[in-house]
């Protein structure tokens, strides 16, 4: 009987005194993690029997040791894993402490906080859909993302396996308008911080041109606004290549402006483009001509004196 308990003194499991003789020293019921970044977990657990006498030694997944003391009045204890990698699954062992010796131990795992992608480029640009690109973070095909636009609306968008590009079009949007985006990277539930960017989608094109005045060397076009919209302003080319930047009125729905310095009888080519946030419609082409010059002949009669 002797030689069994000196057999069991040497085993990692102790009486734990406030359970009674013969049972060993208990393991915390939970770990959570209460706060979350790319390169630390902030665990949290209650105190084992509320035990002030107990530590705790936390084994992670490359094996590294650290001995965690009890708070005297807490009892709650707090410790935060740092100097770990972004977007990483870690096993951990939590094992609770009483005069050296060891309870069987907690296993649990948690994830760090994977990394923000670095930029988003708008490779296509439409009325009502704008396509997005950009590169895996870490080039690591177990990520995927997580894209929520101005009204809410979450979109889940998987990682292609062998494309280290993203590609992904947001469709049913507005002409013209601005949108606000935010695109988190996600692995196994957890989230980035969150990348955020906006960006517009093409306005619309006017619907009609009118020429309300025409002479030799000038046009007087008219067209309606854009919606309405006085944020939108315009750009006409012509055949030259001119760019001519047109704003628009404050109040009246209707926009007006002269092309000079033409030549008489000439046809001309434009297009006309509503822009919005420095980004352009597909372009209103239309041609016309200016009116021709008219010339007055004048007839000076002599008389021949030689008639008379």
């Amino acid at each position: 009987t002797r030689a069994c308990k000196k057999l069991g003194a040497l085993s990692n499991v102790v009486e734990d005194k406030s359970k009674g003789p013969g049972q060993s020293l208990a393991d915390v019921d939970y770990v959570s993690v209460i706060h979350r970044t790319e390169f630390e977990l902030t665990l949290q657990w209650y105190k084992v029997n509320n035990n002030n006498n107990y530590s705790y030694v936390l084994i992670n997944s490359n094996g590294t040791e650290t001995e965690i003391p009890t708070p005297e009045t807490d009892p709650v204890v707090t410790h935060t894993v740092s100097s770990l990698s972004a977007g990483t699954k870690y096993s951990f062992t939590l094992f609770t402490e009483f005069e050296g010796v060891r309870s069987r131990g907690y296993n649990f795992y948690n994830v760090t906080a994977p990394s923000n992608v670095e930029a988003i480029l708008v490779v296509n640009r439409k009325e009502f859909e704008l396509t997005l690109q950009w590169y895996k973070v870490n080039n690591n095909s177990n990520y995927s993302y997580v894209l929520i636009n101005s009204n809410g609306t979450e979109t889940e968008i998987p990682a292609p396996e062998t494309d280290p590009v993203v590609t992904h079009t947001v469709s049913s949007l507005s002409a013209g308008t601005k949108y606000s985006f935010t695109l988190f990277t996600e692995f196994e539930g957890v989230r980035s911080r969150g990348y955020n960017f906006y960006n517009v989608t093409a306005p619309s094109n006017v619907e009609a041109i009118l020429v309300v005045n025409r002479k030799e060397f000038e046009l007087t076009l008219q067209w309606y606004k854009v919606n309405n919209n006085r944020n939108y302003s315009y750009v006409l080319i012509n055949s030259n290549g001119t760019e001519t930047e047109i704003p628009a009125p404050e109040t009246d729905p209707v926009v007006i402006h002269t092309v000079s310095s033409l030549s008489a009888g000439t046809k001309y080519s434009f297009i006309l483009y509503t822009e919005f946030e420095g980004v352009r419609s597909s372009g209103y082409n239309f041609y016309n001509v200016t009116s021709e010059s008219v010339y007055i002949l004048s007839f000076q009669l002599c008389r021949n004196e030689s008639w008379s």
